[in-house]
């Protein structure tokens, strides 16, 4: 789970601190930089998920999650003088310890990783006779130890060094001279290999890779209502960005047994749709056995007649990738929403908040969504205010 995120010199943000919480909601006015927030992590997904080593970002293109143009288009002002930090905190899964491994102190600082719950992760990103280049990154792994990477030389012939740091220099945004050499066995030159210390930096960033990959995204623009569809027998990871992957993730939940709360995946489903008054039934069926080719039919209310999904109001349409995205996605997920309650009644835009706060207390996921619905922000200071969920819980 996400715990904060670290910004400097990002769009139309100059610097960020903002903590994050299971439930976490970006509300402003129109291009006030709500967006900007979710790219962020988008653009470090993306990054991460490259295959090429030596690209530092990915600003992505129509096919990625995010398409941020280039490094003029992100940094504030336009300012390419100016180094971009971009960074977040988690808390990564622990497993369970016998007593008596709880009960033994870490013999050093490689030990002090294993045990740590919150990592801390912060990179700056500099360009120089128009290379973009990293000048240094770092972990922060418990209160009183970072470890980090900077360069020093020329960006055309860069060279590496791993440093540590301690608590008392430690803030969020470093300057390099900051930071002091473990010692001068611990310089890591580009090519050169230095066992124990690449064993620890690959064991963080593996971590910060996991945290990076539970990450979900659906955007504001979900894909047109489909009369037909053919699934082919994938069962896919995510929605996808425009919820294109909807229905072969229900049919794949069939398949896979996938449940909430030992009800079927698919059923559930409806019972949100149903309680958000949306509709009254709802199911997949395929159109001839064996053709592969499935169509969504439903019930308005208990006396009408089942129907096409496309020859209903099309807020159904638009709110089942947000309702499969956030009970299909594995526990401790990250969900990033872009405006969900789009072509939502304002009653259903409130009901959207109990669907929330039901993911997060059933599922563990995390949600972090930007809106504009007042509504939906009114029922979550509401379920506050009954104790439904604390105010630690939203943010």
């Amino acid at each position: 789970m996400l715990t904060g995120l670290q910004l400097k010199n990002f769009k139309s943000w100059r610097e960020v601190n903002a903590p994050l919480a299971p439930i976490t909601g970006f509300f402003g006015t129109n291009s006030s930089g709500k967006s900007s927030l979710l790219q962020a992590l988008l653009l470090m997904k993306q990054s991460a998920e490259n295959s090429d080593q030596k690209q530092v970002l990915e600003f992505g293109n129509e096919k990625s999650l995010v398409n941020l143009g280039s490094f003029q288009d992100v940094i504030w002002q336009h300012e390419t003088r100016k180094t971009l930090n971009l960074g977040f905190s988690w808390e990564r899964f622990i497993p369970e310890v016998t007593s008596n491994e709880s009960s033994a102190a870490p013999a050093n600082l490689r030990e002090n990783i294993e045990k740590s719950g919150e990592i801390d992760f912060l990179a700056e990103i500099c360009q120089e006779d128009k290379i973009l280049f990293v000048n240094y990154f770092r972990y922060k792994y418990n209160e009183n130890s970072s470890v980090g990477i900077i360069k020093r030389q020329n960006h055309l012939n860069p060279v590496y060094y791993l440093k540590s740091l301690s608590s008392k220099k430690f803030h969020h945004f470093l300057s390099p001279d900051e930071i002091e050499v473990l010692s001068s066995d611990n310089i890591k030159e580009k090519g050169e290999s230095k066992t124990k210390d690449d064993k620890f930096t690959s064991r963080l960033q593996q971590f910060l890779d996991e945290a990076l990959s539970k990450l979900y995204y659906l955007g504001p623009i979900r894909a047109f209502p489909e009369r037909f569809h053919i699934w082919t027998g994938a069962a896919p990871s995510t929605v996808g960005k425009q919820g294109e992957n909807t229905i072969a993730t229900l049919l794949a939940s069939r398949v896979n047994g996938a449940k909430v709360l030992d009800t079927p995946l698919e059923a559930y489903i409806a019972q949100k749709l149903e309680q958000l008054g949306l509709i009254h039934g709802f199911r997949l069926e395929e159109l001839k056995e064996g053709s592969n080719i499935f169509t969504v039919r439903v019930r308005r209310t208990p006396e009408s007649p089942e129907v096409y999904l496309t020859d209903v109001g099309f807020g159904v349409s638009q709110i089942l990738p947000v309702l499969v995205a956030c009970f299909s996605a594995p526990e401790g997920s990250t969900i990033i929403l872009e405006q969900p309650e789009l072509h939502l009644h304002p009653s259903v835009q409130s009901g959207l908040a109990d669907v929330f706060i039901d993911a997060y207390k059933t599922r563990g996921v995390q949600i972090i969504l930007e809106s504009h619905s007042e509504h939906l922000l009114r029922r979550l200071q509401r379920r506050m205010a009954e104790e439904a969920i604390t105010p630690e819980d939203v943010k």
